[in-house]
Parts: structure tokens; C-alpha cells; sequence
């Protein structure tokens, strides 16, 4: 019985340097995919983080919002406008909170009135994006600080666009 060194040593130089180069090209797709994928989910994380962002200011905008979170929403308008924003922006969720860090709004209204899991990120008055492991799961997740009047932080919006929807 031949071994093989014997058998890949009795095969022509031109069939060596083909499989070594058929070889090297399979090897070298692969990183090639490999690499391009890991940079198309982060540029697609980006993305989905700055759109985040993007609902995140406009609702922390909105003078309703900070008339509502700094007199303690009597009326309940938080949910209803923070609802209104979700649906058509098609975010996993818009969550305004005090600066204590109760839930105003929630796509679960049963946490409406909770404390938050994580502390409050935005009492520097600084917007955040990153990734969240909230109680709906993971999202690419921005936080935009609500001010009153005086510019004081009296609140937050966080907006979270689940990994299952992306």
C-alpha cells in the first residue's frame, strides 16, 4: 500500500500548484466573507443606533413631553404619545422615564410606574447609543435626556429597535 507522500509526490508539478492555489483562494474567500460580514452587521448596528437616536431627540423634543414628565403626566399622555411615535417609526419600544428613572411610557403597560432596570445614562445631559439587554431583549438603543424650561435634566427617552426586528 502506497502512503500518502508517495501518491501526492507521484502527481505532476501542475496538479500540486493547482490544488495549493485552488487551496489558498478557498481559504482566502472564506476570511474574505468572513471579514465583510463582521463589518456589514457593524455598520448595520450604526445605523439602526443613530435612527434610535434620531426618535430618541425628537421625542425628548417635544414640549408636551416635558410639560407632562415635569408636572408628573396627571393626564396619562406620555403612553398615548410615546405610542403614537413607536408605531409609525417602528421601534421596539419609546420608553420616557423621570430622572429617577420611572417608566412614563412602555410598550408593556404593566411597567408603566416601574423602576428602570439600569440607572438613568443621560442625568450628564448627554445623549447615549449602544446596545441594550432590556426586558424586551436586545436592541440597538439610544437614551436622549427630556429638560425643562432651564435646561435641567428632568428625564429620559430611551428607543430601542429589537435585534429581532433588524
Amino acid at each position: 500500500m502506497k502512503r500518502a507522500r508517495d501518491w501526492w509526490g507521484a502527481r505532476p508539478l501542475a496538479s500540486q500548484i493547482l490544488v495549493w492555489t485552488l487551496g489558498l483562494l478557498v481559504v482566502t474567500a472564506a476570511l474574505g466573507a468572513l471579514v465583510a460580514g463582521q463589518i456589514v452587521g457593524q455598520i448595520l448596528d450604526d445605523q439602526f443606533r443613530l435612527r434610535a437616536l434620531g426618535v430618541a431627540e425628537s421625542v425628548a423634543q417635544m414640549p408636551e413631553v416635558a410639560a407632562d414628565l415635569a408636572a408628573g403626566d396627571p393626564d396619562h399622555q406620555i403612553q398615548a404619545l410615546a405610542e403614537q411615535v413607536r408605531t409609525p417609526a417602528k421601534t421596539g419600544y419609546v420608553v420616557v422615564s423621570d430622572r429617577n428613572g420611572i417608566r412614563f411610557s412602555h410598550p408593556t403597560p404593566s411597567l408603566i410606574g416601574k423602576q428602570l432596570e439600569e440607572p438613568v445614562a443621560v442625568l450628564d445631559g448627554q445623549t447615549h447609543v449602544g446596545t441594550d439587554h432590556g426586558s424586551l431583549g436586545d436592541s440597538a438603543n439610544a437614551k436622549a435626556p427630556v429638560l425643562d424650561g432651564s435646561g435641567k435634566v428632568i428625564g429620559q427617552v430611551s428607543v430601542g429597535i429589537l435585534e429581532t426586528a433588524v
